[in-house]
């Protein structure tokens, strides 16, 4: 759900940025700088969150993103200049990537068996945004590009209180290390109570 909200909220903002920035007489090199500074504080954040995780622990850090995120959407749609355009969709952009921190929450909660399943469901919610955002913005923008951004905006504030209510706390297990234990302390004891049953059934004989 985090994935997807956040490829929906970018999505919908992405196809007014020539529309936003030509009302400032902005330029299109400009145009083009907003989303490059977008994707780069992207493929940034990506690395400094997943630090963050490891630190803060994934919970905490996805909260504060999806937070941030909200904030950022928010403010891009009540910006007044072309540099606080570049500004707030270069900060979006680092509290965007969360795809890794799901990941590793799904790793966390998930057995070993299904997780590629359920990291194919991620990238599957984040190709839905894709799809979805520009779709969205479409219906809603003739009523403003602050309509627009608010409802982004409003979708991912919405994800941040879903997430504060339902997400676990992962930190207990490590990658999935927790699982996979209590799997390979169960495993020895199974196949050392046949191996019992195998020495009474010869003893028997």
């Amino acid at each position: 759900m985090a994935v997807l909200v956040d490829a929906l909220g970018s999505m919908m903002v992405l196809p007014l940025l020539p529309f936003i920035a030509t009302s400032m007489h902005g330029s299109a090199f400009m145009i083009g700088l907003m989303q490059a500074l977008y994707s780069l504080m992207q493929v940034f954040g990506t690395l400094v969150l997943g630090a963050a995780a490891d630190t803060y622990g994934k919970r905490r850090t996805l909260l504060a993103s999806l937070f941030s995120s909200s904030v950022f959407l928010l403010a891009f749609g009540v910006a007044t200049s072309l540099w606080q355009l570049l500004v707030f969709r270069a900060l979006h952009g680092f509290f965007a990537g969360t795809v890794s921190i799901c990941q590793a929450i799904v790793a966390d909660v998930t057995p070993a068996e299904d997780r590629v399943g359920k990291m194919a469901l991620i990238m599957a919610a984040y190709g839905v945004g894709v799809v979805l955002g520009p779709g969205l913005a479409g219906f809603i923008a003739p009523y403003g590009v602050l309509a627009v951004c608010g409802t982004a905006s409003s979708f991912t504030l919405l994800n941040f209180c879903l997430a504060w209510w339902q997400l676990p706390d992962t930190s207990q297990a490590e990658g999935g290390a927790l699982l996979e234990a209590e799997s390979d302390e169960a495993a020895p004891g199974t196949a050392k109570d046949a191996l019992e049953g195998l020495q009474q059934l010869e003893i028997g004989r």
